[in-house]
């Protein structure tokens, strides 16, 4: 019975010493899984009604978002572009947010201020006659 308790109590105290922050380290990186489609938009290709094409965009997680890291994918029609967006440096933490411009067949992807709820610009994408084009619009620096 001395030997059960013995055990019972090194187990509880050899578990209680364990550092906290190797947990907190690991749902961190956990919650973040590669692949994950966070968010999607498509309209239609009002010049290409016969065929039903959609210029369409997709922002997908990979195994960089914890540092700020997203994959973008754009199609028009039969055609596909992926490229990589990486949130500005100091936050990486920050999710994007995406929105149509008021250009026909392009969106903006920009994000929020913790505090504040205004749009951010930050990155275009747009298409036109089966041509897509990608670039950054705005920097910031963040501390």
């Amino acid at each position: 019975m001395k030997r059960t308790l013995m055990l019972l109590t090194s187990a509880f105290l050899m578990h209680s010493c364990q550092p906290d922050n190797t947990k907190s380290k690991k749902t961190a990186s956990e919650t973040i899984k590669p692949g994950v489609e966070i968010l999607a938009d498509s309209l239609p290709i009002a010049e290409d009604k016969l065929n039903n094409q959609h210029f369409s965009i997709h922002i997908y997680t990979n195994d960089s978002s914890v540092s700020g890291s997203y994959d973008v994918q754009t199609e028009w029609g039969y055609n596909i572009a992926t490229t990589t967006m990486r949130m500005p440096y100091g936050g990486e933490n920050y999710k994007p947010i995406l929105r149509r411009s008021s250009v026909p067949y392009t969106y903006i992807i920009g994000f929020n201020f913790e505090d504040d709820t205004t749009f951010r610009e930050y990155y275009e994408v747009s298409g036109d006659r089966g041509q897509i084009k990608a670039r950054y619009t705005h920097s910031y620096t963040l501390q």
